[in-house]
Protein backbone atom coordinates (compact mmCIF):
# COMPACT_ATOMS: atom_id res chain seq x y z
CA UNK A 1 0.00 0.00 0.00
CA UNK A 2 0.69 3.27 -0.37
CA UNK A 3 0.75 5.51 2.84
CA UNK A 4 1.12 9.15 3.46
CA UNK A 5 1.46 10.87 7.00
CA UNK A 6 1.04 14.66 7.63
CA UNK A 7 4.34 14.61 9.79
CA UNK A 8 7.19 12.79 11.42
CA UNK A 9 7.78 15.05 14.19
CA UNK A 10 7.90 12.16 17.56
CA UNK A 11 9.49 9.25 18.39
CA UNK A 12 6.01 7.59 17.85
CA UNK A 13 5.36 9.12 13.94
CA UNK A 14 9.44 7.29 13.08
CA UNK A 15 8.42 4.53 14.67
CA UNK A 16 5.31 3.95 12.96
CA UNK A 17 6.78 4.95 9.55
CA UNK A 18 9.06 2.22 10.12
CA UNK A 19 6.65 -0.24 10.88
CA UNK A 20 5.14 0.47 7.57
CA UNK A 21 8.54 0.20 5.69
CA UNK A 22 9.44 -2.75 7.35
CA UNK A 23 6.27 -4.67 6.05
CA UNK A 24 6.84 -3.14 2.41
CA UNK A 25 4.50 -0.70 2.28
CA UNK A 26 5.76 2.93 0.35
CA UNK A 27 5.61 5.46 2.33
CA UNK A 28 5.02 9.64 2.08
CA UNK A 29 6.24 11.74 5.09
CA UNK A 30 4.86 15.94 4.88
CA UNK A 31 7.19 18.13 6.36
CA UNK A 32 10.88 18.27 6.85
CA UNK A 33 13.29 15.81 5.96
CA UNK A 34 14.67 13.02 8.33
CA UNK A 35 18.08 11.66 7.96
CA UNK A 36 17.36 8.42 9.88
CA UNK A 37 14.55 7.18 7.16
CA UNK A 38 15.69 7.37 3.91
CA UNK A 39 13.17 4.54 3.01
CA UNK A 40 10.60 7.54 2.92
CA UNK A 41 9.93 9.75 0.64
CA UNK A 42 9.53 13.85 2.01
CA UNK A 43 7.44 16.70 0.29
CA UNK A 44 7.53 20.17 0.99
CA UNK A 45 4.47 21.40 2.95
CA UNK A 46 3.62 24.54 4.86
CA UNK A 47 0.13 23.96 6.74
CA UNK A 48 -2.19 26.84 6.13
CA UNK A 49 0.07 28.65 3.89
CA UNK A 50 -1.75 30.12 -0.04
CA UNK A 51 -1.25 27.02 -2.00
CA UNK A 52 1.09 24.89 -0.11
CA UNK A 53 -1.75 21.86 0.11
CA UNK A 54 -2.11 22.23 -3.68
CA UNK A 55 1.19 21.99 -4.68
CA UNK A 56 1.80 19.34 -1.86
CA UNK A 57 -0.96 17.05 -3.48
CA UNK A 58 0.50 17.91 -7.35
CA UNK A 59 3.83 16.35 -5.90
CA UNK A 60 2.69 13.58 -4.31
CA UNK A 61 0.48 12.99 -7.27
CA UNK A 62 3.46 13.21 -9.34
CA UNK A 63 5.24 10.81 -7.43
CA UNK A 64 2.69 8.05 -6.17
CA UNK A 65 -0.07 8.51 -8.09
CA UNK A 66 -2.16 6.99 -5.58
CA UNK A 67 -2.74 6.90 -2.04
CA UNK A 68 -4.45 4.20 0.02
CA UNK A 69 -3.83 5.44 3.51
CA UNK A 70 -4.18 8.81 4.84
CA UNK A 71 -2.28 9.18 8.89
CA UNK A 72 -2.43 12.07 10.91
CA UNK A 73 -0.20 12.31 13.17
CA UNK A 74 -0.85 16.41 14.57
CA UNK A 75 -0.11 16.76 18.14
CA UNK A 76 0.81 20.42 18.89
CA UNK A 77 0.49 21.25 22.12
CA UNK A 78 1.91 24.56 23.81
CA UNK A 79 3.17 25.96 26.86
CA UNK A 80 1.16 28.46 27.39
CA UNK A 81 -2.01 25.72 27.33
CA UNK A 82 -0.66 24.60 31.01
CA UNK A 83 -2.98 27.14 32.53
CA UNK A 84 -6.07 26.58 34.86
CA UNK A 85 -9.49 28.24 34.30
CA UNK A 86 -9.01 30.45 37.48
CA UNK A 87 -5.36 31.38 35.94
CA UNK A 88 -6.83 32.69 32.86
CA UNK A 89 -7.12 30.72 29.84
CA UNK A 90 -4.93 32.34 26.67
CA UNK A 91 -6.58 32.58 23.72
CA UNK A 92 -4.29 33.18 21.27
CA UNK A 93 -2.86 29.54 22.35
CA UNK A 94 -5.83 28.06 22.34
CA UNK A 95 -6.29 29.43 18.31
CA UNK A 96 -3.14 27.90 17.84
CA UNK A 97 -4.05 24.46 18.36
CA UNK A 98 -7.26 24.60 16.88
CA UNK A 99 -4.60 25.90 13.60
CA UNK A 100 -2.53 22.50 13.80
CA UNK A 101 -4.74 20.01 15.46
CA UNK A 102 -8.09 21.19 13.66
CA UNK A 103 -7.76 23.33 10.42
CA UNK A 104 -4.18 21.66 9.06
CA UNK A 105 -5.39 18.01 9.34
CA UNK A 106 -8.47 18.76 7.42
CA UNK A 107 -6.67 20.84 5.20
CA UNK A 108 -4.29 17.80 3.94
CA UNK A 109 -7.05 15.68 4.28
CA UNK A 110 -8.84 17.53 1.25
CA UNK A 111 -6.13 17.89 -0.61
CA UNK A 112 -5.03 14.63 -0.90
CA UNK A 113 -9.02 12.91 -0.98
CA UNK A 114 -8.81 12.92 -5.24
CA UNK A 115 -5.62 10.16 -4.74
CA UNK A 116 -7.37 8.01 -2.36
CA UNK A 117 -10.04 8.09 -4.48
CA UNK A 118 -7.95 6.27 -6.62
CA UNK A 119 -6.71 3.70 -3.93
CA UNK A 120 -8.33 0.78 -3.07
CA UNK A 121 -7.76 1.37 1.13
CA UNK A 122 -9.49 4.18 0.94
CA UNK A 123 -8.67 4.87 4.96
CA UNK A 124 -8.23 7.95 6.77
CA UNK A 125 -6.21 7.30 10.27
CA UNK A 126 -5.87 10.49 12.81
CA UNK A 127 -3.73 10.17 15.70
CA UNK A 128 -5.68 11.75 18.59
CA UNK A 129 -5.91 12.00 22.29
CA UNK A 130 -8.30 10.39 24.51
CA UNK A 131 -8.81 14.14 26.37
CA UNK A 132 -10.97 14.58 23.77
CA UNK A 133 -13.66 12.64 24.73
CA UNK A 134 -16.17 15.31 26.58
CA UNK A 135 -17.27 12.83 28.85
CA UNK A 136 -13.76 11.32 30.22
CA UNK A 137 -11.42 14.22 29.68
CA UNK A 138 -9.98 14.51 33.67
CA UNK A 139 -7.88 17.33 32.88
CA UNK A 140 -8.17 20.08 34.71
CA UNK A 141 -5.98 22.64 32.05
CA UNK A 142 -4.44 21.83 28.82
CA UNK A 143 -7.86 23.58 27.34
CA UNK A 144 -6.48 24.10 23.59
CA UNK A 145 -5.28 20.29 22.59
CA UNK A 146 -8.50 18.77 24.31
CA UNK A 147 -10.92 21.56 22.45
CA UNK A 148 -9.11 21.25 18.73
CA UNK A 149 -9.05 17.23 19.05
CA UNK A 150 -12.81 17.28 20.18
CA UNK A 151 -13.17 19.84 17.35
CA UNK A 152 -11.67 17.51 14.80
CA UNK A 153 -13.73 14.35 16.30
CA UNK A 154 -16.66 16.36 15.35
CA UNK A 155 -15.71 17.19 11.26
CA UNK A 156 -14.59 13.34 11.09
CA UNK A 157 -18.15 12.15 11.73
CA UNK A 158 -19.87 14.98 9.42
CA UNK A 159 -16.92 13.46 7.04
CA UNK A 160 -17.47 9.91 7.61
CA UNK A 161 -21.04 10.89 7.03
CA UNK A 162 -20.31 11.76 3.41
CA UNK A 163 -16.71 9.21 2.84
CA UNK A 164 -18.34 5.82 3.88
CA UNK A 165 -20.44 5.12 1.21
CA UNK A 166 -17.49 5.57 -1.03
CA UNK A 167 -15.54 3.11 0.41
CA UNK A 168 -13.91 5.34 3.13
CA UNK A 169 -13.05 3.90 6.48
CA UNK A 170 -11.59 5.83 9.62
CA UNK A 171 -9.13 5.42 12.29
CA UNK A 172 -8.82 7.15 15.40
CA UNK A 173 -5.67 6.27 17.95
CA UNK A 174 -4.33 7.68 21.34
CA UNK A 175 -0.97 6.32 21.31
CA UNK A 176 -0.28 7.12 24.89
CA UNK A 177 2.68 9.22 24.31
CA UNK A 178 2.49 10.93 27.42
CA UNK A 179 2.59 6.94 29.47
CA UNK A 180 5.89 6.36 30.90
CA UNK A 181 5.17 2.30 30.45
CA UNK A 182 4.45 2.50 26.82
CA UNK A 183 7.40 3.22 24.43
CA UNK A 184 6.57 4.59 20.80
CA UNK A 185 7.60 1.62 19.21
CA UNK A 186 5.20 -0.50 21.54
CA UNK A 187 2.37 2.11 20.88
CA UNK A 188 3.22 2.40 17.31
CA UNK A 189 2.70 -1.38 17.25
CA UNK A 190 -0.28 -0.97 17.95
CA UNK A 191 -1.77 1.69 15.67
CA UNK A 192 0.16 -0.13 12.71
CA UNK A 193 -2.18 -3.50 13.78
CA UNK A 194 -5.41 -0.84 13.61
CA UNK A 195 -4.83 0.66 11.03
CA UNK A 196 -4.20 -2.48 8.67
CA UNK A 197 -6.98 -4.93 10.50
CA UNK A 198 -10.78 -4.77 9.48
CA UNK A 199 -12.69 -3.96 12.73
CA UNK A 200 -15.21 -6.61 14.02
CA UNK A 201 -16.53 -7.90 11.37
CA UNK A 202 -18.85 -10.49 12.09
CA UNK A 203 -19.10 -13.61 9.02
CA UNK A 204 -21.98 -15.11 10.68
CA UNK A 205 -23.87 -11.32 11.47
CA UNK A 206 -23.42 -9.34 8.29
CA UNK A 207 -25.34 -6.89 10.19
CA UNK A 208 -22.29 -6.40 12.81
CA UNK A 209 -19.90 -4.00 11.02
CA UNK A 210 -17.77 -1.96 13.69
CA UNK A 211 -16.62 -0.02 10.66
CA UNK A 212 -20.15 1.43 10.35
CA UNK A 213 -18.95 4.20 13.83
CA UNK A 214 -16.57 6.52 14.46
CA UNK A 215 -14.11 4.86 17.74
CA UNK A 216 -11.39 6.09 19.43
CA UNK A 217 -8.64 3.68 20.92
CA UNK A 218 -6.09 3.89 22.73
CA UNK A 219 -2.24 2.02 22.68
CA UNK A 220 -3.42 -0.85 25.36
CA UNK A 221 -6.71 -1.09 23.35
CA UNK A 222 -9.03 0.25 24.81
CA UNK A 223 -12.03 2.18 23.45
CA UNK A 224 -12.81 5.38 24.85
CA UNK A 225 -16.51 7.65 24.76
CA UNK A 226 -16.51 9.49 21.82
Amino acid sequence: MKILLTGIRRDFDRELACFFVEKGHTVFALGGMDGTLPAVTFLPYQPLQEDSARQMAQALAEKAGWIDVFIDTSAAHFEAEGQTIRQGIDPEAVMRSFRFNTLAPLEAFEAVLPLMDRGECKRACFISDHRASVNWNDQKAGFGPAMSKAALHNILQIAKNRLSPMGYTFRVYDPLTREADISPRQAAAGAYSYICRRRAIDPDTPGRDDERRLVLRDALGREWAW
